[in-house]
């Protein structure tokens, strides 16, 4: 998967638009502007890596809005909801229609709705087309992990009381929902890339986790087991998540099971 630096950029801007409408087709909640003047609502993913100060008020501000007891839970539960939304955005429209948005801080705004990343704004029309499967999940890896949701984790890591495991645990399970909401859609094939795009990710991201295929009859169900907690406990109802480390490897499938059973 190389740039495209053969169109205008007007003709780019059109596929990514296109690309993103239909993402949202599919998946509703995962909608993303295409402009230059983002609204006020929005913040930088540039200025938030780049400036301790806006990096502080947005994660407080959004732990604040969920519950969490801590800095530390609000750093951890943010970096997982902007991984996903980072993720989602950049791998779903590269399945669905072969290119992927570039994910550089300084080409994305994001917008934070009851304490979440819930939509992202695209600034350029830099895209990334597919040039084949393992060489798009590279690029995927380098793009999004590497020149981006790393600078967080680590801008994290300088700001708030909180381990690299720990971090490095909620992108490898964003990565897995991702693929997982994917299979969900087109289809067991998408469980062969989710594999193939962990052996590509950094060793940070190894060993974090694993995927678990189960059958119940006619149904099937694909889970990612985390080896660490994201701390979604501690927020008020102390609920844990269907993959938490707290759990048994017997309670966590046995939690699997009843969901295939009852879907």
């Amino acid at each position: 998967m190389t740039a495209d630096k053969t169109l205008l950029p007007e003709e780019n801007f059109l596929l990514l638009r296109s690309a993103l409408d239909k993402v949202a087709e599919y998946l509703p909640y995962l909608k993303a502007d295409t402009t230059k003047s983002p609204g006020e609502n929005f913040t930088s993913c540039s200025a938030l890596l780049e400036d301790p100060k806006i990096l502080k008020t947005v994660v407080t501000d959004s732990g604040t809005k969920i519950g969490a007891p801590s800095e530390q839970v609000a750093a951890s539960l943010f970096l997982l909801s902007y991984s996903f939304r980072v993720l989602a955005m950049g791998i779903a429209p590269l399945l669905v229609s072969g290119l992927m948005p570039s994910s550089d801080p300084k080409n994305m705004y994001f917008d934070i709705a009851s304490g979440r990343v819930s939509k992202l704004c695209y600034l350029s029309e830099k895209i990334h087309k597919s040039t084949g499967k393992e060489q798009d999940l590279q690029t995927a890896v380098d793009d999004i992990i590497e020149n981006h949701l790393r600078l967080l984790t680590e801008c994290l890591r300088s700001e708030f009381a909180i381990g690299s495991r720990l971090l490095w645990g909620n992108v490898a399970s964003a990565s897995a929902s991702v693929f997982r909401t994917l299979e969900g859609l087109f289809g067991r094939d998408l469980i062969g890339d989710g594999e193939l795009f962990f052996t590509l990710v950094p060793k940070e991201m190894q060993n974090q986790g694993n995927f678990y295929l189960l059958s119940v009859g006619d149904k099937h169900g694909w889970y990612w087991e985390r080896k660490n907690c994201c701390l979604y406990y501690k927020l008020s109802k102390k609920e844990k998540c269907s993959d938490c480390s707290l759990l048994s490897v017997e309670q966590r499938r046995e939690k699997y099971k009843k969901m295939l059973e009852s879907s």
